[in-house]
């Protein structure tokens, strides 16, 4: 909702459309909750699966430093992929994402690229690992200490583990104008999810990290 006066007041000083700007403000909204939506569940899901466990200590692991001992996490994602693959015949991981603290300790390896980085709010990516693509999610979705890795089948596009169907992206309802000078308008999405695969989510768990 926005008063008229709102309305007038950045319609004239900033030539800017305060309906056109509120409902795209609120659609993006919209979308992060979306994505909100998709890692929790898909956290959800993962730890009805086997886990895989990182130890972070480079101490007690013989390393040198944290970041020689960090080189070494691409096995334990390895280990992931090979959960889902010992269950179903096929899978890997294609892409990873995991709450702060975790996707942090990430970039400490040496292969790990901060190209395709979005802005920072809320789930976005960060880069990418040996070709998998890296995510950070707020620890409301994903602890701070984990990550979920993830596996989509590339020969076969609906082979995934959550799908979205989607029947309406954002529906807008009629504005509406009230005699005490103000203006209202609602914004939803419609649509649905399933779990088709939930084996392809597979936690990996940073102890003393």
């Amino acid at each position: 909702s926005w008063s008229k006066m709102t309305e007038l007041l950045i319609g004239t000083t900033l030539d800017i459309d305060a309906e056109e700007a509120l409902i795209r403000g609120a659609g993006d909204e919209v979308k992060k909750s979306l994505d909100m939506l998709s890692v929790t569940e898909g956290y959800r899901y993962a730890k009805g699966n086997s886990s895989v466990t990182f130890d972070a200590d480079f101490a007690s692991a013989g390393a040198d430093s944290e970041v020689a001992h960090a080189q070494s996490i691409t096995r334990k994602i390895s280990d992931c992929g090979n959960v889902i693959y010992n269950v179903l015949n096929r899978g890997g991981v294609t892409k990873i994402y995991g709450g702060p603290g975790a996707v942090n300790y990430l970039q400490l390896h040496r292969r790990f690229t901060s190209e395709g980085r979005q802005p920072a709010v809320g789930v976005y990516k960060v880069g990418s690992l040996d070709g998998m693509a890296i995510y950070k999610t707020p620890i409301s979705a994903v602890p701070n200490d984990e990550f979920v890795c993830v596996y989509k089948n590339e020969l076969v596009p609906e082979d995934v583990a959550v799908c979205w169907g989607t029947l309406i992206p954002l529906y807008q309802t009629q504005t509406l104008e009230f005699k005490n000078q103000y203006k209202e308008t609602g914004l939803a999405f419609y649509g649905d999810y399933k779990a088709l695969q939930p084996k392809y989510l597979v936690r990996l768990v940073l102890s003393n990290l």
